[in-house]
């Protein structure tokens, strides 16, 4: 592997700070559309074979396919959806894709062969917002989708051809607040954040090797962690990646501004990482991405409008990517999504209604310096 202060010269997209000198750089290119408007809370998604992505656009209850290997003329088709989409995810196997509508309290399901779709409506008194997410299993055949009030969890179909999508709800020893789910890279376990105290959070796990039939394995607590902070003008909330064996999760604490680790399966051992400059009174840290070799962890600061990295395996070595140009504009519900086939990465940008797309891991397209 390249040294990373060459990676660092290289970077396109963001200006990067390192040893104290920001070298500026161009965008690379963005998403838009006539009269769109991204919102805070939108997600960007890719297929796992690298060919094409999709964004939601909340106000205007639609989705965009765009080519992210194009910088212009990139949108391949728009699909609609249900009121106020606040995010798409895209099934492992990429067949479908699952939009998350938080006024119409629906998914869209939609078929990315054919672009058809269908409507899941979940058990009465479900509530989603955009607190919310979408997970799947590793057959792509079930989603995963949290109803916080009531702390339940509801699994539903992912197909096109029928409209009875429901298949079972998991109540019984779910921890406080359920908002957000991920599948380790096993396929066997999915990790649900549970963001209901204010602090000494909880995440369940949910035994997912016995498909179709799912069952809750274990709420524990994550110590002195706060997974989500609120406030009059921001809103912090994280996510949760996986070390490629599995063996260890990690997570934001916006509350500190720390990146906290938990090994599996025993979940006791919880070590985190304090990321300095991050202690404004204002949450910070928000959600965090994995490299696809799992040597580098980002997390992405709402309070500075920076990416931090650090070396998963080498925790003091931290690096920070940040915008001279002042275009870059995040909030807590905008993820980082980095594409396994170029290593390059995309985060939605709310100030100006672009896909910001950066290089923070080594490219092999690019030549050595």
């Amino acid at each position: 592997m390249k040294p990373f202060a060459a990676i660092c010269l290289m970077w396109a997209g963001l200006a990067c700070v390192f040893t104290g000198t920001a070298a500026s750089q161009t965008l690379m290119g963005s998403v838009t559309a006539s009269n769109t408007d991204y919102a805070f809370y939108n997600t960007t998604a890719f297929s796992p074979d690298g060919r094409f992505s999709l964004v939601a656009e909340p106000n205007g209850s639609r989705v965009f396919v765009f080519n992210h290997h194009r910088y212009s003329n990139n949108i391949v088709a728009v699909i609609n959806t249900g009121a106020e989409p606040a995010g798409v995810y895209i099934t492992p196997d990429g067949s479908h894709a699952c939009v998350l509508n938080i006024v119409g309290e629906t998914i869209t399901i939609i078929n990315l062969s054919t672009y058809a779709t269908v409507t899941y409506t979940p058990p009465t008194g479900t509530r989603f917002d955009y607190l919310n997410n979408i997970a799947f299993t590793s057959t792509s055949q079930y989603g995963l989708v949290c109803d916080t009030p009531q702390n339940r969890i509801h699994i539903f179909k992912v197909t096109t051809g029928t409209t009875s999508l429901h298949h079972s709800t998991i109540s019984t020893g779910v921890g406080q607040g359920p908002a957000r789910s991920y599948v380790d890279p096993t396929g066997t376990r999915a990790f649900v954040l549970c963001n209901g105290r204010t602090n000494n959070d909880q995440i369940s796990v949910i035994n997912l090797s016995g498909e179709p039939g799912f069952s809750l394995g274990t709420t524990f607590t994550v110590v002195d962690a706060d997974f989500d902070r609120e406030g009059p003008q921001w809103i912090c909330f994280n996510n949760i990646v996986f070390a490629p064996d599995a063996s260890r999760g990690y997570v934001c604490d916006p509350h500190y501004n720390d990146l906290v680790s938990f090994g599996i399966p025993t979940y006791t051992d919880q070590p985190y990482w304090d990321f300095a400059g991050e202690s404004d009174a204002r949450a910070s840290l928000s959600q965090a991405a994995i490299s696809p070799d799992g040597q580098f962890l980002m997390a992405s600061s709402i309070d500075t409008d920076r990416i931090l990295v650090v070396e998963r395996l080498n925790p003091g070595n931290i690096y920070q990517i940040q915008d001279s140009s002042g275009i870059a504009d995040w909030d807590g519900a905008n993820n980082i999504v980095v594409d396994p086939y170029t290593t390059r990465a995309f985060i939605g940008s709310v100030g100006s209604d672009e896909v910001i797309v950066f290089a923070p891991f080594y490219d092999s397209y690019v030549p050595s310096i």
